[in-house]
């Protein structure tokens, strides 16, 4: 979360663990669809819904929005872009 008084930013907690879900049950074999479903059945905010759930957007579509494989595709692609910058 972007704290724009501070220009600094803080982990959020509630992404924090959905992310180590995701990444646990992709290390424990699950495919990107399995990983989806799993989620969804658990009622767990994909971004989009989050963002409408916290006020962030007032977009309709969000409201009802579920995760897909391509976001979970999405985010290991970039979590391998940022991770060798992580040491700098």
């Amino acid at each position: 979360l972007r704290d724009p008084k501070n220009n600094t930013y803080a982990i959020d907690q509630e992404v924090r663990s959905i992310i180590q879900r995701i990444f646990e049950l992709r290390a424990n074999g699950l495919g990107y669809t399995a990983i989806a479903q799993s989620l969804n059945k658990d009622k767990i905010p994909c971004p989009g819904k989050l963002k409408y759930l916290r006020g962030a957007s007032t977009k309709a579509s969000f409201a009802d929005a579920i995760w897909q494989k391509n976001q979970l595709q999405l985010l290991q692609k970039n979590t391998e872009q940022i991770q060798p910058l992580q040491g700098r």
